[in-house]
């Protein structure tokens, strides 16, 4: 897939350094290297079943058909963003433990997927800035 057969919204494209690759850097005003957001191909391939973008320390990956609308993509790549810095801020161990375990305490007490997900810390706060900067949740 390439950004020139489905667009990244007006307001992302403002931030790319490379308008029409499938890959783009960003600079979100974070203390840490740019960001790669890879759309479609391979990076679709990667990313959970049932997920719609994955975040792995500065490299963001997100599904083809998440950009179709440009609010809710919008909302997924600042979403995303967040949590770019969580792994900045709490480097890669740090993050995936203060991920994962909660996850995992949340499921032993009996929650399904989505709740247990939707109770962990770092998704708590992308969800919270994404609704305070784009007004989605």
């Amino acid at each position: 897939m390439t950004v020139e057969s489905v667009p990244l919204p007006k307001a992302v494209g403002a931030l790319a350094n490379e308008p029409g690759s499938s890959s783009h850097t960003l600079r979100a005003g974070l203390e840490c290297r740019p960001i790669v957001v890879s759309c479609g191909g391979w990076a679709s391939r990667i990313i959970p079943r049932g997920a719609t973008a994955w975040t792995l320390g500065r490299l963001v990956l997100i599904r083809e058909s998440a950009l179709a609308d440009d609010d809710a993509a919008l909302g997924l790549i600042v979403h995303e963003i967040v949590h770019v810095g969580q792994w900045h801020r709490n480097g890669r161990i740090r993050f995936m433990y203060e991920y994962v375990a909660p996850y995992l305490r949340e499921r032993m007490r009996g929650s399904k997927h989505w709740e247990a997900y939707s109770r962990v810390p770092a998704e708590i706060e992308a969800y919270e800035v994404e609704h305070n900067l784009v007004g989605r949740r």
